[in-house]
């Protein structure tokens, strides 16, 4: 960064170089190159700023329309599509204060907004079934990672073609993809991508056991986390994550994949019931660990192949 390389330099001035020697030579030169980085850092604060005043003014608009619309009798649509609107904004003022923001700084930001979303849940549980179905009684390994490749490929040209045209992301987001999608995919990488990621990578690198488990633990536990954290988790474990949210994790991931593990492998109890317990807590704590910066959707499924696989070659 612009500032380090300025705090390395005003350290070399002591002591200073003689004046018409190599290294006063080579300071200058430095010196010039940081005063143009400087004015470039300059009109960057200043761009900053007309993008956080342009957010907050759609923030405050949002919120005098979602004003209007709580007086009785109310009319649902209309205050639900006011709702969206003002999380949309939020979300956007966000990412214009962590661009204007220190580095250092914005772990005191507030976090994104996570709505409940029942459909969203649904459409999460749904491809892990789905997907386990497949694979255990239709595709083969390559007819998997065909499938995930293709569904990974659609999910990137959509996520890079959004950012390319302004109007495009526009439309998915409001008229296509509104009814799964959180606010702040609007302007980051869809969980939806590194889904699809995640899953694609634990089909190439780990057998069909392992792949299985880790998608069920993600598709059952995360959603079941989030709608009983929602509603019951008051007592917090760890920054936005509850007792309640990561208890429920563990306990539906573990009764989906012992239950999962008895019908369609041949494995005993007591491996049943350590294969479940082994990828409930992994699956838990990768929940715990991921933040905004870190999809959850992407590390669940990882963190449990990865642990499982260890757990067997021992």
């Amino acid at each position: 960064m612009a500032t380090n390389d300025l705090y390395a330099f005003v350290s070399a001035l002591d002591p200073l170089p003689i004046p018409g020697s190599d290294a006063a030579d080579r300071l200058s030169a430095r010196c010039r190159d940081l005063q143009a980085r400087m004015q470039g850092l300059k009109a960057s604060f200043a761009e900053h700023r007309e993008r956080l005043a342009a957010s907050i003014e759609r923030v405050a608009g949002n919120l005098r329309a979602l004003a209007g619309h709580l007086p009785s009798p109310p009319d649902r649509k209309a205050l639900r599509d006011a709702r969206a609107r003002l999380m949309d904004s939020y979300e956007a003022l966000m990412v214009s204060v962590r661009a204007a923001t220190l580095a250092s700084e914005t772990d005191a930001l507030p976090g994104s907004l996570r709505p409940r979303n029942l459909a969203r849940n649904l459409f999460h549980l749904l491809n892990a079934v789905v997907g386990v179905v497949l694979y255990q009684w239709v595709l083969s390994r390559t007819g998997c990672l065909i499938v995930l490749g293709t569904i990974l490929g659609v999910y990137a040209t959509l996520d890079i073609t959004r950012r390319i045209f302004p109007r495009w992301n526009e439309i998915l987001f409001d008229k296509v993809l509104r009814p799964i999608t959180r606010p702040r995919e609007r302007f980051q990488i869809p969980s939806a991508t590194w889904y699809a990621a995640a899953t694609f990578l634990v089909v190439a690198v780990f057998d069909q056991t392992v792949a299985q488990v880790a998608v069920l633990v993600l598709g059952f536990g995360d959603p079941a986390a989030a709608l009983m954290g929602r509603r019951f988790g008051h007592v917090k474990l760890w920054r936005r994550k509850s007792v309640v949210g990561t208890t429920t994790f563990f306990v539906v991931s573990f009764a989906v994949v012992a239950f999962f593990l008895a019908v369609c492998k041949p494995l005993g109890f007591g491996a049943v019931i350590g294969i479940a317990a082994l990828a409930a807590a992994t699956g838990a704590a990768a929940e715990l660990a991921s933040d905004d910066r870190i999809d959850d959707n992407f590390t669940i499924p990882v963190a449990v192949a990865l642990v499982l696989a260890l757990a067997f070659a021992l």
